[in-house]
């Protein structure tokens, strides 16, 4: 079985762009089309009841600034004002239920609907960008404090293995009296530290290219029990008293990935959790499918 899953695709994310914009302007339409519906039977509703035909024009008024309101652009506004012109035309100026496009006052009403609908469509659009332009900040904002947390946390987490691995080249070069096993357990730990750094560095260095899009994502079909027995082979060579319980939703389930990159997915929860879980070093992953899409619970 092949499953396409954690894709990066660009080509797929164009699809989905114009998917959501088409989308969107179906939505637009069908807005706009109820409004001019429900307005015009409105407006014939309180002609009916005795009403004066000038009230109608002004809900269509109404219909206008709400369709600029409800619908993103200025085209639906101002076709809501040329179909309602239009529709008080043949609804409710004489002669009724036909076009008279010369009648006294039809100029000035067409004029100033669709004067209505530009102004109502800009005031739409100033706030909306506004609105925009103050979140834009306010993210820009909560971007900072999170590089600046992230420099915090990176510093901190780039010194504790400097630290460890200086403190046992010390020891190792100044002590005369270490037995082997012990200078083989110091080694050991620079190794450990050396290697971890060099994991949070690459890290760094490939989140960077792929952000400025220096490095293009290849993916390819993987086997996903590959990558899961690698990582936990990895790991159990640097921790030797981790242990893993395993749960596939198939032995050879195809996925596309890039390898190397889950990889460090995987490798960076399994870390943590072996850091923060507890005294039991026991760490469950379980494969499964949700919407034709492979789901790794670690």
């Amino acid at each position: 079985m092949r499953l396409d899953a954690f894709s990066f695709v660009k080509k797929d994310y164009n699809e989905d762009m114009k998917r959501n914009n088409l989308n969107n302007i179906t939505l637009n339409i069908l807005k706009m089309t109820l409004i001019i519906l429900c307005t015009t039977l409105l407006s014939l509703i309180i002609v009916k009841a005795g009403g004066q035909n000038h009230s109608v024009t002004a809900m269509y008024v109404l219909a206008v600034i709400l369709c600029s309101l409800c619908t993103k652009g200025y085209v639906y506004g101002i076709i809501t004002s040329i179909v309602g012109v239009a529709l008080i035309n043949y609804f409710f100026m004489y002669p009724y239920w036909s076009f008279n496009f010369y009648e006294d006052g039809y100029p000035l009403t067409s004029f100033v609907l669709i004067l209505i609908s530009l102004m109502a469509s800009y005031v739409v659009d100033f706030y909306t960008k506004t609105k925009a332009s103050k979140i834009r900040l306010e993210n820009e904002k909560e971007l900072e404090k999170s590089k600046v947390a992230i420099l915090r946390f990176l510093s901190h987490d780039l010194r504790t293995p400097l630290t460890s691995i200086v403190a046992a080249c010390s020891l190792y070069r100044e002590s005369d009296s270490l037995s082997e096993d012990t200078k083989l357990k110091l080694m050991e730990q620079v190794d450990e530290n050396a290697r971890w750094q060099l994991t949070m560095v690459e890290n760094l260095l490939t989140i960077s290219k792929i952000e400025n899009e220096i490095e293009e994502i290849k993916v390819q079909d993987e086997i996903l029990m590959e990558i899961i027995e690698t990582v936990i082979s990895k790991e159990k060579r640097l921790h030797p008293d981790i242990n893993f319980d395993v749960k596939l939703w198939h032995d050879v389930l195809l996925v596309r990935v890039n390898a190397m990159l889950l990889e460090q997915v995987l490798k960076n929860i399994i870390d943590n959790a072996y850091k923060y879980g507890g005294e039991e070093h026991l760490i469950d992953i379980e494969t499964k499918l949700v919407n034709n899409k492979v789901q790794i619970r670690i």
